[in-house]
């Protein structure tokens, strides 16, 4: 059986693809938010003052176009 969030929850990992000098995030994961499958993502940077910080996104998981389905998210009326 796969691990299956609980809701408002996620987790992340070391983006195993990122490579010194691209835009890809430092690392990625998934989640649920309001009882829909999300897709996090993460980039480690630095403030002005030498913070470190991290900066995120969450989006619907991809999916290739000739399986989408409609996950309620507005952004699918494609």
């Amino acid at each position: 059986m796969a691990f299956k969030h609980k809701d408002m929850n996620f987790s992340v990992f070391p983006n195993e693809h990122k490579e010194d000098g691209d835009n890809r995030p430092t690392h990625k994961g998934r989640g649920v938010i309001h009882g829909k499958d999300v897709s996090v993502s993460l980039w480690s940077k630095v403030s002005s003052d030498g913070t470190p910080f991290f900066s995120g996104k969450v989006e619907p998981p991809y999916v290739p176009k000739e399986k989408k389905s409609d996950s309620g998210f507005p952004w699918d009326d494609d």
